[in-house]
């Protein structure tokens, strides 16, 4: 069976990037792995990650990304970087998280960026935003990001929503957990900063206002898993400057924001950032240098 259906063409078409963009694009051979995966070729490229096919396919056309797929993606995350940490927040059972937060550690001593991929659902009437759980559904992707070094948390939303209002609560017991293994270096936060105003045009679209910060923003309604893992590799691998920048509001010059185009319009260039995931994930590895210019380095 033919993974992708009708959306087969959707390998045809091609994503124009700006021509002053110092970019690596994947190679034809990793594109075409991801192609082949999705036609039903032996899925040998994808056994290591523990995903199955069905799963890998969500990375392709409009479709929303699943918690087993983020989990696996943030899996490159832990294994790779020195001082960031990727979870998944509706993935794991709370009765397993000891071996859940341990196996994402992965051996490391101290992390600097904690990243909780949390999905999430709004109530219509009251504008109200809940971290899912056993009881609440959701279906929409945020982030939260906790700076170990200054106790800061804070909400990443590229719809703009409000903070969950359950949020904390919901995160306390990996907290916890990671108290027990890292000890008093990192401490449960207390209140979490909103890096966009929720504010939203009479369409009920999010629109920035002066107090917004640099996450991106979505124009379309199935990125935001795509999102939300494009930031977390961003931060975690590109230069040192990205975090600090991301909390400054979109009101200040930065000589980074020209070098961070893909990253700014993601919806502009959603075809690109799903098939730079595939290739990662594929490739069992993060190359940075995909989606942040070499110049920003």
């Amino acid at each position: 069976m033919l993974l992708l259906g009708a959306s087969g063409e959707w390998f045809d078409e091609t994503c124009q990037l700006p021509s002053t963009l110092n970019i690596q694009r994947p190679s034809s051979d990793t594109i075409q792995q991801f192609r082949d995966i999705l036609l039903n070729q032996p899925p040998l490229a994808i056994a290591c990650q523990r995903i199955s096919t069905h799963q890998f396919s969500k990375l392709a056309c409009t479709r929303w990304l699943t918690d087993d797929l983020l989990d696996s993606l943030s899996r490159l995350v832990n294994n790779s970087s020195n001082d960031c940490m990727s979870l998944v927040l509706s993935k794991y059972n709370k009765r397993c998280m000891t071996n859940y937060v341990s196996t994402a550690l992965n051996g490391r001593s101290s992390i600097r960026l904690l990243f909780f991929i949390v999905n999430v659902s709004i109530d219509p009437p009251s504008g109200t935003a809940f971290a899912s759980n056993k009881i609440l559904g959701g279906n929409h992707w945020t982030v939260l990001v906790t700076d170990v070094s200054t106790n800061l948390s804070y909400c990443d939303d590229s719809l703009g929503y409000p903070v969950p209002l359950n949020l904390l609560l919901e995160c306390k017991q990996t907290f916890s957990e990671l108290q027990e293994i890292l000890g008093e270096q990192i401490a449960i936060p207390q209140s979490i900063f909103n890096l966009h105003r929720p504010t939203f045009d009479r369409n009920g679209k999010h629109a920035c206002s002066r107090e917004c910060c640099n996450y991106p923003v979505q124009t379309d309604s199935s990125s935001c898993g795509v999102i939300a893992f494009m930031f977390v590799a961003t931060v975690s691998f590109g230069p040192n400057e990205v975090w600090p920048y991301v909390c400054l509001p979109q009101i200040q010059c930065h000589p980074l924001k020209s070098l961070l185009c893909i990253y700014h319009q993601p919806s502009a260039y959603v075809h690109y950032l799903r098939t730079v995931l595939a290739v990662w994930f594929v490739r069992g590895k993060i190359d940075i240098q995909n989606l942040v210019s070499s110049s920003a380095f």
